[in-house]
């Protein structure tokens, strides 16, 4: 039975929230391709996660023998939230633009879950899983754009979610979400019923996709040893922080605004997705690495 795990961070309820209403798409096509599967659902800004501390932090770093009690109950919160992670077959994520980066619940649902010589290293727990993140944001900061170099959302997510946390990650992004509120933004209005239009159709599509996807080829697959000519690859993660360096800080909330433990075996990589035709295709994120085809049944 097929696992997905549905993350919110929004602090906007409902159809308010455009990541939200694009994550609620995909989880309902999602569950019509697994009316007999399981959806864990958090809804940071409901339920958030606690921000990480020493002691949560420290404690993935001692062996469970030696933690003191404050320590194991701290580690549990996390513990319970990797595993979240690591049995989830899909990962969907709302991530709307905070202040030009994610939500802190976010962020701190991050830095719960990634731990060096689990989750982030040379073998990540979750390597290959899927992951779509829905990012929103009030304005546009595509290339070319006035406020290109003010994206922090996807460039950040990347960075941990693909190079360090190894999912094979995909991006729907339903931009200039403030227009139809902003009359200063009235022009764009257009725009932003094109770009909601596309998002929703991503969703579907990418929904569809990813359970056809595991039907075809079960998570049992050889894990993939290829790997491009230099740079970061899930295979190849980035520097992480070493013990004994605090965790990194978390930045203040406000949706979608235009101004605004031990090693363990690492799961096979499944093959890329195809790429649906609503939207430019993003460069493959395993590089010359391809799989065999599935075989037939």
């Amino acid at each position: 039975m097929a696992t997905l795990l549905h993350i919110d961070s929004s602090v906007l309820p409902g159809e308010a929230s455009s990541s939200r209403s694009v994550a609620a798409a995909f989880r309902q096509a999602w569950e019509e391709q697994h009316p007999d599967g399981t959806v864990i659902h958090r809804d940071l800004a409901a339920d958030p996660v606690p921000h990480i501390t020493a002691v949560a932090w420290s404690a993935g770093y001692a062996a469970p023998a030696e933690r003191t009690p404050e320590q194991s109950a701290a580690f549990a919160v996390r513990e319970a939230l990797i595993e979240e992670l690591e049995q989830a077959d899909v990962v969907l994520i709302g991530a709307p633009m905070h202040n030009f980066s994610i939500p802190s619940t976010l962020k701190a649902w991050v830095d719960n879950v990634l731990l060096l010589g689990r989750t982030a290293g040379e073998n990540p727990s979750a390597k290959g899983t899927p992951a779509v993140v829905v990012a929103s944001r009030g304005g546009s900061y595509a290339p070319g754009t006035p406020r290109e170099g003010f994206e922090y959302v996807r460039n950040y997510l990347e960075a941990v979610l693909e190079r360090t946390l190894g999912l094979d990650l995909d991006f729907i992004v339903p931009e200039l979400t403030l227009a139809p509120r902003n009359p200063a933004m009235s022009e764009l209005v257009p725009l932003y019923e094109a770009s909601r239009k596309r998002a929703f159709e991503e969703a579907a599509v990418k929904a569809k996709e990813l359970a056809e996807r595991l039907a075809a080829c079960p998570p049992d697959r050889t894990p993939c040893d290829a790997s491009p000519p230099g740079g970061h690859t899930a295979s190849s993660p980035l520097p992480l922080i070493p013990p004994g360096d605090g965790p990194p800080g978390d930045g203040p909330p406000g949706d979608g605004r235009t101004g605004s433990a031990g090693p363990s075996t690492a799961r096979p990589r499944r093959p890329p997705a195809r790429r649906p035709g609503v939207r430019p295709a993003a460069p493959p994120p395993h590089g010359p690495c391809r799989r065999a085809p599935c075989p037939a049944a």
